[in-house]
């Protein structure tokens, strides 16, 4: 991403210690969670598979050493090579919470958090 673009980013992105599984129709495709913000995510694909921009997909997150899942219905804003960029559509209350506070830990700072959700 050109120093133009990050500049504009206005939510930090952080990285993800867990496993991630992207919904996309029938199926059910295993991949890496690059980095999450609260609106959005960059995700690896596994090889072979083809996602389409616009795409409407569920990504499901699961904590490592946590209980914790976190469903967030999402709609693929970008492709490129083997990644792809989604955006979040939908959060359930609880989900938001839990999100927030993974971006929270990640970032080390309360006071970004707060302006990010603005």
């Amino acid at each position: 991403m050109s120093e133009a673009n990050s500049n504009k980013r206005r939510f930090s992105r952080v990285p993800f210690e867990g496993t991630a599984r992207l919904h996309l129709g029938e199926r059910l495709l295993p991949v890496d969670l690059l980095d999450i913000s609260v609106r959005g995510a960059q995700i690896r694909l596994p090889k072979n598979e083809s996602v389409q921009a616009n795409d409407e997909c569920r990504l499901t997150l699961m904590l490592d050493d946590s209980p914790i899942h976190l469903t967030l219905e999402s709609q693929v804003r970008h492709i490129s090579d083997d990644q792809a960029g989604l955006v979040f559509v939908l959060i359930d209350l609880t989900d938001m919470q839990h999100l927030r506070r993974i971006v929270e830990l990640n970032l080390g700072d309360e006071d970004t958090l707060g302006n990010l959700a603005n």
